[in-house]
């Protein structure tokens, strides 16, 4: 049992409890479907229900989520741990309604799922003539490598390969590490 000026102090801010304590001294009895209020000559009995607790889900398309937690409404969610990627940067938290997730402004209010937004990493592709470094370029993981724009006087059609011998295509794509290409010539054939 609480005296009005005690319930204030405990609940200050709460918007349901403000409610229910402005209805006191207007109504014997008070309810809610969550609180209930008695008023029994100067005493006054308030059953508070807890508030609901949410799970909070961490979906990655990379590395390893997060374990889910349980937050109460209202209350700020525990920003985990980034998760990490060989081929990709973490950036950021987001939830599909509401874009990006700030862990020390945004409350829970239902079940939530935030889901990792990545960059791709860049790696690095060097260009050789033979032993002789050329030049090198970065390359977003997945993105097609531009061919350097190479010529040698005498020979035409450079073609580019791996140094596991794989010729360099259009469809190739940068894996998640350096790669080095070599210049492989056709000699001009004159008649």
């Amino acid at each position: 049992t609480y005296s009005r000026e005690q319930l204030a102090a405990m609940y200050a801010g709460e918007y349901e409890v403000w409610a229910i304590i402005a209805q006191l001294y207007q109504s014997a009895t008070y309810g809610a479907p969550e609180n209930t209020v008695y008023k029994d000559g100067g005493k006054v009995t308030l059953k508070i229900a807890p508030k609901p607790v949410y799970t909070v889900t961490f979906e990655t398309e990379y590395g390893t989520a997060p374990e889910p937690q349980n937050v109460t409404k209202g209350e700020n969610a525990t920003e985990p741990e980034e998760p990490t990627d060989v081929a990709h940067d973490f950036q950021y938290w987001q939830t599909a309604e509401s874009g990006q997730w700030y862990f020390t402004e945004n409350t829970v209010a239902n079940n939530t799922t935030l889901t990792a937004v990545w960059q791709p990493k860049n790696f690095v592709a060097n260009f050789y003539e033979g032993s002789a470094f050329l030049t090198s370029t970065f390359v977003a993981y997945g993105s097609t490598i531009t061919p350097y724009n190479y010529t040698k006087v005498g020979h035409n059609n450079v073609k580019w390969t791996l140094s596991n011998g794989d010729e360099l295509t259009d469809t190739y794509t940068m894996p998640a590490n350096d790669v080095n290409l070599y210049a492989q010539w056709e000699k001009n054939k004159y008649m």
